[in-house]
This record gives structure tokens, C-alpha cells and sequence, in this order.
């Protein structure tokens, strides 16, 4: 689990950068627990996985990603990471350039 900040409006937007730093594909997205978003996610070997954004204060959220049916905790990591560095970059903003 990982705190960020960012806007709300932002949070499909900032997983879908982060879809491409990981090499994984939203295969369904919706609301999640605490007027957050939920997100089913598949890797390039067909393995499930979800990210689980919960908003805990007016731009805070935590992410909680579960990668495979056992957990891959250091992709988990860095899914949260490239989530919420993507978040960081887009807060109080129209747009930024994703960087690498």
C-alpha cells in the first residue's frame, strides 16, 4: 500500500500512464471503496491482477495494488509507484509530459 496525492479527475488518467511503465492492460474500471476507483488488471501472461485506489482525504488516496493470484510484491511496488509519481505530476494541472 502507498499514499499519493492528486486530483481525482486525474486518477484513470495517471493509470493509464502507469499501464505502460508496468506492461499491464485495465481490463475493467470502476468505482472502488471510499469514493475511490477500482481497477482489474491482466499482465502480458494473462495473469489477474487489481489496483485498488481508496480516497482518504480531498486529493489523498492509497493504492493497493495485488499482482497474480499470489501477490509479486516488488511489481506491486512499482505499479504503485509509477501511479502515484504520474498523480504527483498531474496535481493542480491540465497536463504534463510523461517523463521516463
Amino acid at each position: 500500500m502507498m499514499r499519493a496525492v492528486g486530483d481525482y479527475d486525474d486518477l484513470d488518467a495517471a493509470v493509464e500512464a502507469a499501464m505502460i511503465r508496468t506492461e499491464l492492460a485495465i481490463v475493467q474500471a470502476g468505482p472502488g471503496p471510499d469514493g475511490g476507483r477500482r481497477y482489474e488488471l491482466v499482465d502480458a501472461q494473462g495473469r489477474p491482477g487489481e489496483l485498488v485506489i481508496r480516497r482518504v482525504g480531498e486529493n489523498e488516496f492509497t493504492l493497493h495494488a495485488r499482482l497474480g493470484r499470489f501477490g509479486r510484491p516488488s511489481d506491486e511496488d512499482r505499479l504503485n509507484t509509477a501511479v502515484a509519481r504520474r498523480l504527483r505530476q498531474l496535481y493542480g494541472v491540465d497536463f504534463a509530459p510523461l517523463s521516463r
